[in-house]
């Protein structure tokens, strides 16, 4: 019979202290369209809780988009803090179709409870939406890795 014995069993690279503890992924498929030029939610969100306050966050995001007669504007939020804000459209107008992809390392230093969420805009004139016709859906991942 053999034995195995370990003294430390550790999950990550050779060389480095960072690995991924836990992944939450999200699919939503329904299209929400506004013609507003104040950020309301779309509906993709996903929340995690992180293990350690010093551990980061990596947030994926795979939004399509339109814009139609016009541009729009898509936030990437977590809580009520705005992390990152993407352009969509034709500024000059005329309709636009397209993906949105974000990628994104956070820092939220807490172990409560944090949500990410994308928000959507027009920039003026015309009308956006997401989860257009482009996509079958669209997803979110939240990966927190460890410090």
């Amino acid at each position: 019979m053999s034995t195995l014995r370990v003294d430390n069993l550790q999950g990550q690279t050779t060389g480095t202290n960072r690995y991924v503890v836990q992944v939450v992924s999200v699919e939503y498929g329904t299209e929400t369209t506004s013609t507003s030029s104040t950020l309301a939610d779309t509906g993709l969100t996903a929340s995690i809780t992180p293990s350690s306050t010093s551990n980061k966050i990596l947030v994926l995001v795979h939004q399509s988009a339109k814009a139609l007669d016009g541009a729009g504007r898509m936030n990437l939020m977590r809580d009520s803090t705005s992390l990152e804000e993407q352009y969509f459209g034709e500024s000059e107008g005329g309709d636009w179709y397209g993906v949105i992809d974000v990628i994104r390392l956070d820092s939220p230093a807490t172990t409560s409870s944090v949500t990410y969420k994308t928000q959507q805009r027009t920039n003026g004139a015309g009308s956006v939406g997401v989860n257009s016709p482009i996509t079958d859906s669209c997803t979110m991942t939240l990966m927190e890795i460890a410090q």
